[in-house]
């Protein structure tokens, strides 16, 4: 019996020892799928990410993430430049830690525990993605307009005009704009528009020439020019059209 003790304690200093030595993972029976099933539990578990989004723009998104997942928000506290928001569900406790990284990124980490073993990281995960489509659909609706660039990847000068709807909202009109010069390799802003489709007309501005042209004719300096028609997509973002002399 003395020995039988003896080697109970060894092996609970050895587990000790084991744990604190900071390794990754334990595997302890599960008590849910059936007997003799298993599930792995690591200590550094967490679901993180890091977001283009200031400190309050990411608390918020992170505190409409868990409303939208009908995930109870408990108590919210902040240590230094640290937020770390603390929420629930019948069967899980969240712990979601918010730091800044730059003055427009924030990095967020989830920890979920179920009871005092099993973490839950496919929810950390989803609450992850929901902070990150929230904050996509908020930068979104703050943009109402679309950049055009042309990119010169001609291997000499170009210029280019752009024939697009220009104006304040409620008064816009279709209008055309240039000469835009721009150097072989370079890219430049031309216009902002919150349409879908803008014109094109390109020509080189010195040696052999070389023109981008379609069959939207508008007169421009004068004369009638053949502009080509860019379909930028329904969403409002940054758009490049690339010309080269091949």
């Amino acid at each position: 019996m003395a020995g039988l003790k003896k080697g109970i304690i060894g092996i609970g200093i050895i587990g000790i020892i084991w744990l604190q030595a900071g390794c990754a993972q334990m595997v302890v029976p599960g008590t849910v799928a059936g007997a003799g099933e298993l599930y792995r539990y690591s200590i550094g578990n967490m679901a993180k990410r890091t977001f283009v989004g200031d400190m309050k723009q990411t608390v918020d998104a992170a505190k409409s993430a868990l409303e939208k997942m009908g995930i109870e928000l408990v108590e919210t506290s902040s240590k230094d430049a640290e937020t770390i928001l603390y929420a629930e569900t019948p069967e899980m406790e969240i712990t979601l830690q918010l730091q800044p990284v730059t003055s427009t990124t924030t990095h967020v980490s989830i920890d979920t525990k179920k009871g005092q073993w099993a973490k839950d990281k496919a929810t950390a995960n989803e609450i992850l993605s929901q902070i990150g489509q929230i904050l996509e659909n908020e930068t979104a609706s703050r943009k109402r307009f679309s950049r055009v660039y042309v990119k010169n990847e001609c291997g000499r000068p170009i210029q280019v005009a752009i024939y697009y709807l220009v104006g304040p909202e409620g008064s816009q009109v279709w209008g055309a704009r240039g000469w835009f010069f721009i150097t072989p390799g370079t890219r430049k802003q031309i216009a902002e528009t919150d349409n879908r489709y803008v014109y094109l007309y390109a020509e080189s501005s010195s040696g052999k020439k070389f023109r981008w042209t379609g069959g939207e004719f508008q007169i421009f300096k004068g004369k009638p020019h053949g502009f080509f028609k860019i379909d930028m997509g329904q969403k409002l973002i940054d758009f490049t059209q690339t010309l080269t002399c091949d």
